[in-house]
């Protein structure tokens, strides 16, 4: 799971935007899958490729939005999804500051 904050503030003078400490303002953030098997899978599903994701998730909240996420777009993209209680899902946190490439 992609989580991508909106960061509107642009650095000062190449000052660091995230720092131990400071208080940055950061707008809604808004969520995807990322990563190979789920960009390159539902890349094949809007061509019209019969597609079905395989991998293994939590049974977190994170997990829950993963699944929910492949569903909307298609049942069968989730069905092959393993969800395991006792492992967390991956996530990554996506700082995208106006003016620099991620």
């Amino acid at each position: 799971l992609d989580i991508i904050p909106e960061i509107n503030t642009p650095s000062r003078s190449g000052a660091p935007l995230i720092v131990p400490g400071k208080l940055t303002h950061i707008g809604p953030a808004s969520i995807a899958t990322g990563g190979a098997v789920s960009n390159t899978g539902l890349a094949l599903h809007r061509l019209g490729i019969k597609t079905r994701l395989m991998g293994k998730i939590g049974s977190d909240l994170f997990g829950r939005a993963i699944l929910d996420i492949l569903s909307a777009r298609d049942p069968q993209l989730a069905a092959g999804m393993i969800v395991d209680p006792a492992s967390p899902s991956s996530y990554t946190v996506v700082l995208s500051a106006p003016g620099f490439d991620r």
